[in-house]
């Protein structure tokens, strides 16, 4: 058989997998017998293809059940946080709307009760990571990754200001800088 022919039949072999090669009617000849171990190697790269392709599909399906546990465990975990943290600042809230309901009915608001509901939220805040930057009406030297100057414009580091407005922070992240007001006598 010709190197064309031999070609044309691998050819044939590798994009056909049906297909079987056609014996000579000389089985003992030279090139019968390399078409013979082509096929077999073809055959031999088919079933290695198929099981890793399998192997391939396996490792797509546990990737995939563990991503659904990970995401299960946060969820849970997060719900275990987060649940008694919403069950406290609910009751709260709940106060607090109380008590604007009354402001917009004109009915008398009583100043301790506004200021315990206030505490509570701030406690629950602080158990679950979120603290203030800074207290009002407090100095402090300006730093630029913690606090704003209200009236706008740049402050120096370093210059004595006053916090108007807290800022927060959660994990040593700012989330919110302090709005400040310059108070230094240059």
């Amino acid at each position: 058989m010709k190197f064309g022919q031999r070609l044309a039949s691998a050819w044939q072999i590798l994009t056909n997998p049906h297909y079987r090669l056609q014996k000579d009617s000389d089985p003992e000849t030279a090139d019968n017998e390399e078409l013979l171990q082509a096929e077999s190697g073809i055959a031999s790269l088919k079933l290695e293809l198929a099981e890793a392709r399998k192997k391939n599909a396996e490792l797509v399906q546990q990737i995939a059940l563990e991503k659904d546990a990970r995401r299960d465990a946060v969820q849970t975990g997060l719900e275990a946080k987060l649940l008694p943290f919403l069950k406290e600042a609910g009751m709260y809230l709940c106060q607090l709307n109380l008590q604007a309901s009354l402001l917009a009915q004109n009915k008398p608001l009583q100043p301790g009760d506004v200021l315990a509901l206030t505490k509570g939220l701030e406690r629950g805040f602080e158990k679950m990571g979120l603290l203030f930057v800074g207290q009002p009406f407090t100095e402090t030297d300006f730093e630029l990754d913690k606090h704003q100057n209200i009236s706008g414009g740049s402050l120096p580091d370093g210059a004595k200001v006053e916090i108007r407005i807290p800022g927060c922070s959660f994990g040593g992240r700012i989330l919110r800088k302090a709005m400040v007001q310059n108070v230094s006598r240059e």
